[in-house]
């Protein structure tokens, strides 16, 4: 083989190696901004799910997104107006979703964060949710409760980034979020918060 297409094939492997783990770093870098506002000082460890979902629980919004129908749109954000970037930016969300894994280092939080499957957690609630919950908080004291996860999509200036997240703490205690992150002065915040479900 010729010296200079090897160098190049490296040189290419190498940089979209590093692009995959900029994005990867990313991803993890909302999901922490996220879990972050939902922790409380006594909490000392947060159950996620390790396989990211394809949700559709948006399914509505981003159709009435489509149709520029406003009185949905304003049902799911509260009436909140959601500018037309962020509309966009959801629209594609909804529109390249893909499964993939979460791997247990990639999280910076205060709290352990402790990765488990779906299966291995949907277990635990197979004979009642009440006792499920009793045993989950027996297995895990103190925790914040189970994260689950879509795969983050990101404007093309990675300035913003859209999610579902879903939060549940109990039987009667729960949400699922599409979230809206954005990066200001390199500082990530919730943009929008807009509920698809509470328990």
């Amino acid at each position: 083989m010729h010296p200079k297409p090897f160098i190049l094939i490296f040189i290419l492997s190498t940089s979209l190696n590093t692009i995959a783990q900029t994005r990867s770093r990313l991803g993890y870098s909302v999901y922490n901004a996220l879990i972050k506002t939902e922790l409380a000082d006594s909490f000392q460890s947060a159950i996620i799910i390790k396989e990211l979902e394809i949700e559709n629980r948006s399914a509505d919004l981003v159709e009435a997104i489509k149709n520029k129908n406003k009185e949905v749109i304003y049902f799911y954000t509260k009436g909140i107006a959601i500018d037309s970037l962020t509309q966009q930016l959801i629209i594609a969300y909804s529109e390249n979703q893909s499964k993939t894994r979460l791997l247990e280092k990639g999280f910076d939080l205060p709290v352990k964060p402790i990765l488990k499957g779906k299966k291995k957690i949907d277990e635990l609630f197979e004979a009642s949710v009440a006792d499920g919950w009793k045993i989950f908080y027996q297995q895990y004291p103190k925790s914040a409760g189970i994260f689950s996860f879509s795969k983050a999509y990101f404007s093309s200036d990675r300035t913003l980034a859209v999610f579902y997240c879903s939060h549940q703490k109990g039987g009667l205690n729960g949400h699922g979020d599409l979230v809206i992150i954005e990066n200001v002065d390199n500082q990530l915040r919730v943009k929008y918060l807009i509920s698809l479900w509470q328990s």
